[in-house]
């Protein structure tokens, strides 16, 4: 029973908050150089903690993503109205990670079947040739 409220709630979310999609746009006057943090905290540490400590990155890249994602939270939900955070979190969500997640998947599953044989030898211009020829051929 306790999971039937959380559903409605998540589908009366989903409804409040896609109602007022047609407001839901931020303009560059509404963004300061503060929203950027979570950015280039998130680009900092995939660039940085890797190669300085890579051992903790490899134990703790979800918790260092979690800490982004909280403190983009917390700076978007001062900044602007619930209604505005929860709809592009599903924006976001739905519109753009899913898809990108599932073309991943379909690239994945489609190149997982290809074997290349012959008799040369890998080296820089045999490799350069056959990415020149899978560059052309995949314009079709």
């Amino acid at each position: 029973m306790n999971n039937l409220r959380h559903i409605r709630y998540i589908i009366l979310t989903l409804i409040v908050s896609f109602s007022f999609a047609g407001d839901m746009q931020l303009n560059q006057e509404d963004l300061y150089l503060y929203h950027a943090i979570p950015f280039l905290g998130i680009l900092l540490s995939i660039a940085i903690i890797p190669l300085v400590s890579p051992h903790f990155w490899h134990n703790n890249f979800g918790s260092v993503s979690l800490f982004w994602l909280i403190t983009f939270t917390v700076i978007f939900f001062f900044a602007f109205p619930m209604n505005q955070l929860i709809y592009f979190y599903l924006h976001t969500i739905l519109g753009e990670f899913i898809p990108f997640i599932a073309l991943l998947s379909v690239l994945y599953i489609i190149s997982g079947g290809i074997k290349i044989s012959g008799s040369f030898a890998g080296s820089p211009r045999t490799n350069t040739g056959i990415i020149i020829v899978g560059t052309f051929l995949s314009s079709f």
